[in-house]
């Protein structure tokens, strides 16, 4: 009968084969972290958007509950806005936060600062832009509270 013919098997990897997956797994990683390094960064700009836009509405509704003004102020150049209160004697702070020094956010109101009166709208419409710093092709975020209303609209 017919004699079955084996090869003999290396027990290891060459160099080639090494060096072949080396590389593989190199190109994979370089474009996991470009990728990853994007996603963190829309991650916190959607966090601090949504965060805003949240604070806002709450400002908004404190208005109305409380029946007062509620102020809006926003400090770009110490990374901060606050939500103050009318309250006697003195105006409260309700809320105070200081977001990512990544991001840039500038309005277009007055002394960049608005209010809603006791009634829920907005002293003046006007539009919160909303950029990473350190992106410079990025885009930059709107979102507009409109007057009488004090709608609030986003644009991505």
């Amino acid at each position: 009968m017919g004699e079955l013919f084996l090869y003999k098997h290396s027990k290891g990897f060459s160099t080639v084969e090494l060096l072949a997956v080396l590389v593989i797994i190199s190109i994979i990683a370089a474009i996991a972290t470009q990728n990853f390094g994007f996603i963190l960064s829309n991650a916190r700009m959607n966090t601090t958007i949504m965060e805003l836009v949240t604070d806002i509405r709450h400002a908004q509704q404190v208005a109305v509950g409380e029946r007062i003004n509620c102020y809006i102020i926003f400090d770009n150049s110490n990374k901060f806005y606050s939500i103050r209160v009318d309250a006697n004697p003195l105006p409260k702070t309700i809320k105070w936060v200081n977001f990512d020094r990544r991001i840039d956010i500038s309005t277009n109101f007055p002394e960049n600062r608005f209010h809603f009166t006791s009634l829920g709208a907005p002293s003046t419409g006007g539009t919160i832009y909303i950029k990473n710093s350190k992106d410079s092709g990025g885009r930059t975020y709107r979102i507009t509270i409109l007057p009488a209303t004090g709608r609030i609209r986003v644009y991505y």
